[in-house]
């Protein structure tokens, strides 16, 4: 599963958490019950933690979980920071 494929709409992301079940209970970014996750558990679950660090650090100066969390940042910034990364690495997010 391609990170744009996980977080294929607002509903599939979440902050404060790695990734939370149906109920809003945290789980594992793996685990089967996961339906949402943050942008870090989204890259643990689909490519890994160093994969977006450096575009994020570049772009906003903070560690993902900080730049996730925040609170003026939003879902369409976070299809920004998958688009940067998509471009630099020339591969599908």
């Amino acid at each position: 599963m391609t990170l744009k494929e996980l977080f294929n709409s607002p509903d599939k992301w979440c902050k404060r958490q790695l990734a939370e079940d149906k109920n809003g209970n945290w789980c594992s970014p793996n685990d089967e019950r996961a339906v949402r996750w943050c942008l870090l558990g989204g890259c643990m679950k689909c490519l890994g933690f160093e994969t977006l660090r450096d575009v994020i650090r570049e772009r906003t100066g903070q560690p993902i979980t900080i730049f996730n969390d925040a609170p003026d940042t939003t879902f369409d910034d976070i299809l920004e920071v998958l688009q940067e990364w998509e471009q630099r690495n020339d591969k599908s997010a």
